[in-house]
């Protein structure tokens, strides 16, 4: 799995979400794609600023057709940070 490329594709799609916590998902998305872009990739902290990122998108109650668009990075960036992330995959509409 290219990690960079999955939190690239998820960051396109959240990135050009609006709303009040606009500013708030490009910060969590940026950390994401700033570690998975690094030489040594921190999976917690990637997951950790997915999950940020996920919530305040729920929070804001997004179009389950716009959120289906990262279904498949999410999958594949899930399947790279292990076990402990499955529930990342929850957090969107199936």
């Amino acid at each position: 799995v290219d990690i960079a490329a999955a939190v690239r594709s998820i960051g396109m799609v959240l990135k050009n979400l609006e709303g009040p916590d606009k500013k708030k998902i490009e910060r969590a998305v940026d950390d994401a794609e700033e570690e998975a872009g690094g030489d040594k990739k921190d999976r917690e902290w990637i997951g950790k600023s997915l999950e940020r990122a996920l919530g305040l998108v729920a929070k804001a109650g997004e179009a389950a057709a716009t959120l289906t668009a990262i279904k498949e990075p999410l999958r594949q960036a899930v399947a790279w940070l292990g076990e402990k992330w499955h529930h990342l995959m929850t957090m969107i509409p199936s």
